[in-house]
């Protein structure tokens, strides 16, 4: 029986790791309960290539200053999810 290589053992263990993360992230509630507003105001950030300054989502209180303190964050998070969905 040939001696296997650490090498090799070493690929395998990191692909486990890697499928063991990418199931545990699918599988685990995301922590914010905002998901979707950030998903709209990072599309609209992309697409406009401009800041909102005022919130265009809310029916009851539209057009309310709003201030984009985590602008960078929605847009990454934005171009994430049209990336890998």
């Amino acid at each position: 029986m040939a001696q296997r290589s650490l090498p090799h053992i070493l690929d395998v263990v990191a692909a486990i790791l890697v499928i063991g993360f990418a199931v545990g992230i699918v599988y685990s509630p995301f922590p914010n309960p905002d998901l979707y507003w950030l998903l709209a105001t990072g599309r609209r950030m992309a697409e406009t290539h401009a800041f909102i300054y005022e919130d265009p989502f809310t029916f009851t209180v539209a057009g309310t200053p709003w201030s984009p303190q985590s602008w960078l964050s929605v847009v990454v998070y934005f171009l994430l999810y049209t990336m890998g969905g």
